[in-house]
């Protein structure tokens, strides 16, 4: 097991402290008992603690521990009083690992799956309301990855076949994200190279119309002036 924080230690020791990702928000759950809960696939350990991780330095260097002290702990208490917790802290590990846009997102997957288990599997938790806040983070920032694609093929390869599968996909997949409106700027900006004026003229009408608060708003009005004064 992992050794308890000073400050509790001695009623750890008594097997009546449980103190969950303790590391990261020093949050501790009083039972009566601690028959059988470890992270050591069922023998008990009296004292023993489920860490998230440790300080912020040594974070990436203890996720792989930490993400299995969670799985592990989960498959065995999946109803245990503090399971919510440990799962939350679990889609955490991998929440607090995500990469920038432009690198690998898979991490950002893990992330929002583990999220919405915890709002499937425990719905009258109380960090229920922040996991489903953090599933729409995540899910922005997998639109983001999917835009930057997007105008990497457009500026870096010259592929606008390629921009516009992703840029419909954002449209498609990600309807409620911030980066619509640039999405579908992007879109009518790619219609409008290749020639298919008319597609181009109601995107740039429809950014015009429900999103002119936002710059892209404003480059498609800006864009409609200049086609109705050609």
């Amino acid at each position: 097991g992992v050794a308890c924080d000073s400050a509790d230690s001695d009623q750890c020791k008594k097997g009546t402290l449980t103190c969950a990702a303790s590391q990261l928000d020093s949050e501790c759950v009083k039972e009566g008992t601690r028959s059988g809960l470890n992270t050591n696939h069922g023998h008990n350990e009296q004292g023993t603690m489920l860490t998230g991780a440790q300080a912020p330095e040594d974070r990436e260097g203890n996720f792989d521990k930490a993400v299995k002290e969670f799985e592990s702990f989960l498959s065995f208490f999946p109803r245990h009083e503090i399971s919510d917790l440990v799962q939350f802290r679990l889609a955490m590990s991998y929440y607090d690992q995500m990469k920038p846009v432009e690198q690998d997102q898979g991490l950002t997957v893990k992330a929002m799956e583990q999220f919405k288990k915890l709002v499937r599997e425990y719905p009258d938790s109380r960090y229920a309301s922040d996991a489903l806040a953090k599933i729409d983070i995540s899910r922005g920032r997998l639109a983001q990855k999917e835009l930057w694609v997007a105008a990497y093929y457009l500026e870096n390869e010259n592929n606008p076949v390629a921009a516009r599968q992703r840029l419909e996909g954002v449209l498609k997949d990600y309807p409620r994200s911030l980066i619509v409106p640039e999405a579908l700027y992007r879109l009518a900006d790619i219609n409008a190279r290749e020639g298919r004026t008319e597609e181009a003229q109601q995107m740039f009408r429809k950014l015009a119309a429900e999103y002119a608060y936002t710059e892209w708003g404003r480059r498609a009005s800006q864009r409609l002036r200049t086609a109705a004064s050609n």
